[in-house]
């Protein structure tokens, strides 16, 4: 995911769904919670993760570093410039 349009695209299509989701109250208060955190928690990690392996910056034995909160700001010029 070298394209860092691809990557906007990626973080900000989910939470596009999620939103349209929210105004027609289509997810209960349950539901809301748990695709909030499964995108916050997992998705955007997957995503963060892939983006900073294809730029040759991660390998694959640092795939939960960026389960530790705080340590996605480390690499935030990696992640949100070319």
């Amino acid at each position: 995911m070298k394209q860092l349009i691809l990557f906007y695209l990626a973080i900000i299509l989910p939470m596009v769904l999620f939103v349209y989701a929210v105004k027609n109250n289509m997810l209960s208060n349950n539901w809301l919670l748990i695709v909030f955190f499964s995108y916050a928690l997992v998705y955007r990690n997957i995503i963060d993760f892939y983006r900073l392996k294809t730029k040759g910056i991660l390998t694959n034995k640092d795939f939960f570093k960026l389960f530790v909160p705080g340590i996605r700001m480390k690499y935030f010029k990696e992640l949100y410039w070319m």
